[in-house]
């Protein structure tokens, strides 16, 4: 989600609340914790600000690892580029 909101709205950073908004719209039947669904992929990600004012965005890193789970999920489907 961090790295389609940077990418696709351009928005590098994205606060606790707005990705609370986005997961419930699809997904309405989950109680969402944004740290507790976070914290795996910690390593991947800039935490800023405290409980409903936080802000999240991607670090160098999580971008790179984004990139390439997106890259290993369109070669299964036949998509990937071509080497």
């Amino acid at each position: 989600m961090l790295y389609g909101y940077l990418v696709l709205l351009r928005k590098p950073t994205v606060s606790s609340s707005e990705l609370i908004r986005f997961l419930k719209s699809g997904f309405t039947h989950l109680d969402v914790r944004i740290d507790r669904a976070i914290t795996p992929r910690r390593d991947y990600v800039t935490k800023s600000g405290l409980r409903r004012g936080a802000m999240y965005s991607l670090n160098a890193e999580g971008v790179k690892h984004a990139e390439v789970l997106i890259e290993e999920m369109l070669k299964k489907k036949g998509l990937g580029k071509k080497t």
